[in-house]
């Protein structure tokens, strides 16, 4: 940067590679896609090819191009199907995941315990934050915006027990 602010005085870039990186991530493609956009001014341009920086800014482009079809997402739009598919999918990982733990260290020694601790700590740490926001809503009914309908989701088991 003190190449550019010197060859080029009054130009030279307004952010930090941190401060770009650390945006929001659509900021921070819009952030890129400027910054590739002035280097193919004349000024940048042949600066980019004195300084030898063509290659990273071809490497610039190409991941550009990438991390953009990952925001925008190619796959078109989500469904409520899948959307729902994916929460079971998700459950059912974290599941064998905690089965997997427990199955590995299993005795009540300490470094077991302490193994225990330190991998089922941020699945415990996760499903406390998600019960303390539940807990300080009021129920949110699923609706399927496929067809407008409010989605019947069967009680939890306690609840189903206590119904029979």
């Amino acid at each position: 940067m003190r190449a550019i602010s010197r060859t080029l005085p009054g130009r030279s870039p307004k952010k930090s590679a941190g401060a770009v990186t650390s945006l929001p991530f659509v900021e921070e493609l819009g952030e890129v896609q400027r910054i590739l956009s002035r280097v193919d001014e004349p000024d940048y341009k042949a600066l980019v090819i004195e300084l030898g920086l063509t290659r990273h800014v071809l490497r610039l482009r190409d991941l550009e191009g990438k991390y953009r079809a990952a925001i925008e997402g190619l796959g078109g739009q989500v469904t409520y199907a899948q959307v729902k598919d994916a929460r079971a999918k998700g459950q059912s990982l974290m599941l064998q995941a905690v089965a997997m733990i427990l199955g590995e260290y299993p005795s009540d020694s300490d470094a077991d315990r302490k193994a225990r601790g330190a991998l089922l700590g941020p699945i415990l740490v996760q499903n406390e934050a998600i019960r303390r926001y539940l807990r300080e809503r009021k129920p949110i009914e699923d609706v399927n915006p496929e067809t407008g309908g409010i989605e019947q989701t069967p009680p939890a088991h306690g609840e189903a027990q206590a119904l029979a």
